[in-house]
């Protein structure tokens, strides 16, 4: 049985060995860019990990983890371009070393190929219904976080709703389909995609507050969302409690003329007024704190294996320590 690093270097492996085609090169160049330029894979030792929960991975595990890993990448190459994004992992983006015409087409392909791999790992029909019904939860939650950015009137429910189906239906799913794959029964592989949705949600959340509390160097600039102005949690919450004066500050900080350290600090310091980092920590735990009452109910299930959802929980822990 094997812990998170020995599955990811055996998905690491797996993917260095899949070979996409040579021609055409614009096509296919820049999907093995994005996926040379790394990232924490988290989704699919996820989901190698949720189906240790029944037996060892096989091929057609890694295969699943493929799939996912590259439904996971297609959205970061299309989000790159609507959020007008000139760095990935510090890297270039797709669209800004080659063109939005060629990340658009790239982006397509892997999402066919994500498809692909999917219906590869298993031939029963529900798998791939329920991989079409992540699909669309997580494109609608993207077209929610683009409303967002000029809406008004939004309010927490709306932006929870937007990082469950943004980030957390494609954990949920990862879990999901692992375990599924395993041959777990159907009712373990459900509280299995809503302990991993449970923690999606937490992990957003985690990364809101990295944002403005973490340290650079988990790849994230300090201060982004304020910059580009995103409706996160924390600005909600602030925008919600804060005074009529302090509503008038947060806007102006928004759309005025303002360095980008004043526009940060100013931030900031509104948010230090309200205790806004505080509560939403509060929240985070929330979500994370669910998920542990769900995971005691899995991991108390005759077919699971006691070590391999030891093996989880220990992951889910490893990323929680990021937390602020």
């Amino acid at each position: 049985m094997s812990g998170h690093k020995e599955l990811l270097r055996a998905y690491e492996n797996f993917e260095a060995d899949v070979r996409l085609p040579d021609s055409p090169a614009a096509l296919y160049d820049p999907i093995n860019y994005i996926l040379s330029l790394g990232g924490k894979k988290l989704r699919p030792v996820f989901s190698l990990l949720a189906f240790q929960l029944g037996r060892e991975p096989d091929q057609k595990a890694l295969t699943a983890a493929y799939g996912i890993e590259m439904f996971h990448n297609f959205s970061l190459v299309h989000d790159d371009i609507m959020d007008h994004a000139s760095l990935r992992r510090g890297n270039p983006t797709v669209h800004m070393k080659w063109d939005e015409a060629t990340g658009i087409l790239s982006g397509d392909q892997m999402l066919i190929l994500a498809f692909k791999a999917i219906r590869e790992a298993s031939q029963d029909l529900s798998v791939l219904e329920r991989f079409e019904q992540m699909s669309t939860e997580v494109c609608e939650g993207q077209r929610m976080d683009m409303d967002f950015e000029n809406g008004k009137n939004i309010n927490e429910e709306d932006y929870l709703e937007m990082i469950r189906k943004k980030t957390a239906v494609l954990i949920g799913f990862s879990m999901w389909v692992g375990a599924k794959l395993s041959g777990l029964s159907n009712s373990i592989c459900e509280e299995l995609y809503r302990f991993g949705s449970e923690i999606g949600i937490g992990f957003q959340i985690m990364d809101d507050l990295l944002d403005c509390y973490g340290n650079e160097k988990f790849g994230k600039r300090i201060g982004g969302d304020i910059l580009e102005g995103k409706k996160t949690l924390l600005y909600l919450r602030c925008f919600n409690a804060a005074s009529a004066k302090d509503k008038k500050r947060m806007q102006e900080l928004t759309t005025g003329d303002h360095s980008e350290e004043e526009k940060i600090e100013g931030m900031l310091a509104v948010y230090a007024k309200y205790g806004i980092r505080e509560s939403v920590e509060a929240t985070m735990h929330h979500y994370f704190d669910h998920s542990d009452q769900i995971g005691h109910g899995i991991a108390a299930a005759k077919e699971i294996n006691p070590e391999a959802f030891e093996r989880l929980s220990t992951y889910v822990s490893v990323i929680r320590e990021r937390a602020v």
